[in-house]
């Protein structure tokens, strides 16, 4: 798991997100901080301040200089021999090498100080795309949950499947339909686990009013995560921590099974 989370801190830092953000959503996430704060220690390295002029850009403005005082030393000592026709042999030229071409390396960091001086971390996560995985984030998945939420009274058959943002497992929640017990609702979960639910009707009335209050504080903050109606509205599981925190779980109306440690 730790490899997972340096690769996690990793990628998001690269992604340019601000380190505060990617430790809030951690930390809602299940993580202990001392785990956050040595795997952003183990990754951290020398840091690039914006807007600061390289060595190599330094090196090349001091050798235009030089080379300009030359060129005018030159000039005006020619304009001297011609008026007092003095003939003077000037000694050959060395020729000093021009770079034609900024080096990529500074080309580079010029676009991503361009970029970062003019795009925030969320505005960053909402343009993003990642080719081998999509992740859903803010109101794009809030979206999907607030449509499953409007089949719920009814007990409508919906399913919405998405890329789990802590692993990259492929997950989904379903209104499967009526059954003997009741409205049939199931989740799977990463490492293998399964929630699956039968609601009464009373029961479907008052988690739907819970799963919108938490969609719209989810949808506010713009953050990723796993919202669904098996949670409370105050805490929210992953994939590294075995306390669910399952809103009727003393009715046994939700049960849990094949969730890996």
């Amino acid at each position: 798991m730790s490899e997972q989370l340096s690769s996690y801190i990793s990628e998001q830092i690269n992604a340019g997100v601000p380190t505060e953000k990617i430790k809030a959503a951690l930390k809602k996430s299940g993580w202990k901080d001392t785990a956050v704060l040595d795997a952003l220690a183990a990754l951290k390295g020398p840091t690039v301040v914006p807007g600061q002029p390289s060595k190599i850009g330094l090196y090349i403005g001091v050798f235009l200089i030089l080379l300009a005082l030359v060129g005018g030393g030159v000039f005006a000592f020619q304009r001297y021999s011609n008026s007092t026709s003095i003939s003077v042999q000037l000694a050959p030229s060395t020729e000093v090498p021009v770079m034609e071409e900024m080096p990529e390396s500074i080309s580079e960091m010029v676009s991503e100080q361009d970029m970062y001086g003019t795009m925030d971390g969320r505005e960053f996560m909402e343009e993003s795309t990642h080719s081998a995985q999509t992740m859903i984030v803010g109101t794009d998945y809030a979206k999907m949950v607030e449509a499953l939420a409007a089949d719920l009274p009814s007990c409508s058959p919906r399913k919405i499947s998405f890329t789990h943002f802590f692993d990259g497992t492929t997950q989904s929640k379903e209104i499967i339909g009526q059954k003997d017990k009741g409205c049939f609702y199931t989740e799977t979960l990463p490492n293998g686990g399964k929630f699956e639910c039968y609601f009464s009707d009373q029961q479907l009335t008052e988690l739907t009013s819970s799963l919108l209050e938490e969609m719209d504080s989810y949808s506010e903050n713009q953050e990723e995560g796993s919202l669904g109606f098996s949670y409370s509205s105050t805490e929210s599981a992953t994939a590294n921590t075995n306390a669910w925190q399952n809103v009727y779980n003393d009715s046994n109306v939700c049960t849990l099974s094949g969730y890996g440690s």
